[in-house]
């Protein structure tokens, strides 16, 4: 599934990142005074995204050139975290030439755009299964409503009417994986992001 591919190569790099994290060269100073679980990129119920961030992300997919599109392509073009790492500088020279800190800021804005994207589709996913369980929920009360129902097809349906009950409140306590703040510009910038997708897809 390109979802994983993607996410696999966004965790070599994050791996990279950290191994690279113990020199104090230009570009991860940040990494090199902050524990993972410090880093506000990380935590997706703070917003991170901007206009600015997600149009800037958008042009330099535009891009004839991209070292960085190992991120977006099927397949990727990293195989291993020294092959990440022999790329770093090369990486965060293209990310600064689009306003990014470091290719750790520009993978962490492409990072927030995938879950939102994903976070799209399955929300899609979650309403036709929301619809076909409260289908099932109807008909097995509507089957109920027969007085010669026998007794174990009656116990049949108030299991599909208990059980389906419950699926919908698991479903509907689902939190979702991006802040609605970041999610809002991600769905607003869907089109564009798409299309200049495209591209990585060919």
């Amino acid at each position: 599934m390109r979802q994983t591919l993607i996410a696999t190569t966004l965790l070599m790099m994050i791996v990279a990142c950290v191994s690279c994290s113990k020199t104090t060269t230009p570009g991860n100073q940040f990494a090199a005074t902050s524990r993972p679980g410090q880093d506000p990129r990380n935590d997706y119920t703070k917003p991170y995204l901007t206009d600015e961030k997600i149009t800037r992300l958008i042009d330099s997919m535009k891009e004839e050139h991209n070292p960085l599109e190992m991120i977006f392509k099927k397949g990727g073009g990293i195989n291993t975290v020294g092959d990440m790492q022999s790329r770093v500088q090369e990486f965060n020279v293209f990310a600064r030439k689009y306003g990014f800190q470091d290719y750790q800021d520009y993978t962490a804005v492409w990072g927030r755009v995938l879950v939102g994207q994903t976070a799209i589709w399955a929300e899609g996913m979650q309403q036709d299964a929301l619809k076909m369980i409260q289908a099932n929920i109807d008909n097995a009360n509507k089957e109920l409503q027969k007085p010669d129902l026998s007794p174990d097809m009656r116990k049949v349906y108030q299991e599909q009417v208990t059980s389906g009950q419950k699926s919908l409140a698991d479903m509907q306590k689902q939190k979702p994986a991006l802040n609605d703040a970041d999610m809002a510009l991600v769905k607003r910038y869907l089109p564009q992001i798409e299309e200049a997708d495209k591209k990585y897809n060919q």
